[in-house]
């Protein structure tokens, strides 16, 4: 999901408002959101001030659920330590956000439970396999959330809802068809796609329309079962480093056991989970080498 939001930079600059506002479902540790947060505040505003001296950045406006009251507790510090405008939020999917968040939302996005199961596995359940138990397909809980997305979406044309689909055990063809009849979104594409061990994986956009390419170069690969297995075999055995300064998350033995409860820190060896809840970054760990090529990496992106 990182290196999507990496790729998507060009797409929120141009396509999306200075002020976005973001909602961040199942969020784990934090880490995506904050992540996010780090890409979106370092693009220059759109409609900055002529008579300015100084440049003006996006304001992302964070919002992150979970259902895990562990997960809440260790997101909210997450933000707490790299200064995140937001909020993290106790709920089961959006229950908790949907009135305050109602047609607000620019950016949503949703590392879902994606792991297929046996069905009696999956309502069996305790919390920490319901951080990768995803059903019979692995979309038990995000196609709950499907029918409530276009509620929570902004009606700014360009508003969209990100999502990790598993090939093929989530049947990209089928939630293609749900998006469009549950949700009335157009599958925009795929931001990207690659083997994670064991896993075929592939960040996919979903947005109100489909949209007409322009100068920004935003035309993704199209969503298809066969798409999605060139790019992943394309990407065999590359691997494209996340930029930008890591968010920090939380480290102390106590944060720690408190994360083990939701599938965040460490990650179960079975559940191969998201990327929300893999390898959290303390502070001071990254070396002045590492900052300078994060540096040219968020350089690259304008060329």
């Amino acid at each position: 999901m990182m290196e999507a939001f990496e790729r998507q930079a060009r797409y929120f600059y141009s396509r999306l408002p200075d002020d976005i506002v973001c909602l961040e479902i199942g969020t784990g540790t934090g880490i995506l959101s904050a992540y996010l947060h780090t890409v979106l505040s370092s693009l220059p505003a759109v409609e900055a001030s002529a008579d300015s001296t100084t440049v003006s950045r996006k304001r992302a406006h964070m919002t992150a659920v979970d259902i895990n009251p562990s997960a809440v507790e260790v997101a909210t510090e997450t933000f707490r330590r790299n200064h995140i405008r937001g909020q993290v939020v106790l709920s089961d999917l959006t229950d908790s956000v949907e009135q305050e968040l109602e047609h607000k939302v620019h950016i949503m996005f949703f590392n879902h439970p994606y792991v297929p199961c046996p069905q009696e596995e999956f309502e069996a359940a305790d919390m920490h396999a319901r951080s990768y138990a995803g059903g019979r397909k692995g979309r038990e809980v995000l196609d709950r959330l499907i029918p409530r997305i276009p509620k929570l979406l902004s009606d700014h044309q360009n508003a969209a809802f990100y999502v990790v689909v598993l090939h093929p055990g989530n049947d990209i063809s089928e939630l293609n068809q749900l998006m469009a009849d549950q949700a009335g979104l157009s599958c925009a594409g795929i931001v990207v796609a690659r083997r994670e061990g064991i896993e075929s994986l592939a960040i996919v956009r979903y947005t109100r329309q489909q949209l007409e390419t322009s100068g920004d170069g935003d035309r993704l690969p199209q969503a298809t079962p066969e798409e999605l297995l060139r790019i992943i075999r394309q990407n065999e055995g590359t691997h494209r480093p996340v930029i930008s300064n890591n968010p920090v998350t939380p480290k102390t033995e106590e944060e720690v056991s408190g994360s083990q409860a939701c599938g965040a820190l460490p990650v179960h060896p079975a559940s191969h989970q998201q990327e929300s809840k893999k390898g959290a970054v303390d502070e001071g760990e990254n070396d002045n080498e590492d900052e300078d090529e994060d540096d040219e990496g968020m350089r690259s992106f304008w060329k």
